[in-house]
């Protein structure tokens, strides 16, 4: 599954589910905006 995502959406999952970030805070982490994709 994770394989098929881009790099930058694949570390925003792994943030967020690992992590327990908030989308906010991975956006910013990762200086996208939160609707990134």
């Amino acid at each position: 599954m994770l394989d098929g995502l881009n790099v930058k959406a694949r570390e925003a999952f792994l943030l967020s589910q690992l992590e327990g970030l908030t989308y906010a805070d991975i956006a910013s982490r990762l200086a996208v905006s939160v609707s990134f994709g």
